[in-house]
């Protein structure tokens, strides 16, 4: 089972680029797509969480989203080690389907007055 641990950074951009991920997930098993985690590089603060939406939803499962903290990465800087609001996102697919399924999402967050906004495709495979 892979995870794929996505850390979207961005605090000075108005809009981020869409970004392709693939991940495998075994049958049967709630498996973690990505994690939404924003900071403020001057401060170590936490921003605003993003407003996740669907593009498209998953037509083999189920995608849900839990609010956690974690520890910035040693990538962070000065900042590694701060904690911050994460929003992670969990796909489960359908009872003993084996397959691809694919999930579109965009975020929209308000951070230092600006709006940023963008979005991800998420293909996945079911083995």
């Amino acid at each position: 089972m892979k995870c794929i641990w996505v850390f979207l950074f961005m605090v000075f951009s108005f809009s981020a680029n869409a970004e392709l991920i693939r991940s495998q997930v075994a049958t049967n098993r709630t498996t973690k797509l990505s994690v939404y985690s924003y900071y403020i590089p001057e401060t170590c603060s936490s921003a605003a969480l993003p407003k996740v939406s669907f593009v498209k939803k998953p037509e083999h499962g189920v995608v849900r989203f839990v609010q956690s903290r974690s520890a910035l990465p040693k990538t962070a800087g000065k900042c590694a080690g701060k904690q911050t609001n994460d929003l992670i996102m969990y796909y489960s697919p359908d009872k003993d389907f084996r397959g691809t399924d694919k999930v579109v999402t965009k975020f929209r967050m308000y951070s230092a007055g600006r709006v940023i906004s963008g979005g991800n495709t998420y293909e996945i495979e079911i083995k």
